[in-house]
């Protein structure tokens, strides 16, 4: 069953507008919209296989190199309208993640991630589960993880163990801000069980999701 598929410039630069924001996506990046729902456990049971047409949704770049599920900032957990009080942290399962800018030990979300359609059809499919039970998504949060809370202090202490102390020193351990848009990583797409077709030409890039069960 084809799921969605999407078509881009692969050399143009190309913008999204999302919460009143406008971004700018570099040549090759290509999105999916997606939405943030609870894990089924804590949603009423007639919630649970469907999702709600009005979730809020917002574009996401697939990385197919991430070995992250979803990688986020506080400002886009905000605003996928997750209900703040159903934000439940993981704290013995926070990712490491190492960049240019530095290294940060980020906390984990538990949620799903549903995949959406931007222009839906009548009668056709237009949303598709993620499941990613403990694996979470990644939050970089405004405000320094609160030790004991949201990472656990075997977690922290072995993380600061081992890093450059010099890193320790200066803080930039902790000065990563995260992408400026949502990463769907590879992890999260496998966990849907989907399939991903390419195909790529010097101008453009074809994207077509499929998902079970496979034509």
């Amino acid at each position: 069953m084809l799921f969605d598929e999407l078509t881009f410039g692969a050399n143009l630069l190309r913008k999204v507008v999302h919460d009143g924001e406008e971004y700018v996506l570099r040549p090759y990046q290509t999105i999916v919209w997606v939405s943030l729902r609870p894990l089924p456990q804590y949603l009423p049971s007639n919630e649970r296989s469907e999702l709600p047409s009005e979730t809020p949704r917002f574009p996401a770049i697939i990385d197919t190199g991430s070995n992250s599920t979803l990688t986020l900032r506080e400002s886009h957990l905000r605003a996928s309208g997750l209900d703040e009080r159903k934000w439940m942290f993981n704290p013995e399962s926070p990712r490491r993640i190492q960049r240019l800018d530095g290294c940060a030990l980020v906390p984990t979300l538990l949620a799903d991630v549903w995949l959406r359609v931007e222009n839906g059809q009548a009668g056709t499919r237009d949303s598709y589960r993620l499941p990613l039970g403990n694996k979470g998504i990644d939050v970089f949060l405004n405000q320094r993880p609160l030790i004991g809370k949201h990472i656990s202090y075997a977690k922290w202490n072995r993380h600061f163990s081992e890093i450059e102390r010099s890193a320790l020193m200066t803080g930039d351990t902790m000065d990563v801000n995260g992408t400026l848009l949502p990463i769907l990583g590879l992890n999260a797409l496998c966990q849907g069980n989907v399939k991903i077709e390419f195909s790529c030409t010097s101008t453009n890039i074809g994207v077509r999701i499929f998902i079970p069960p496979f034509d």
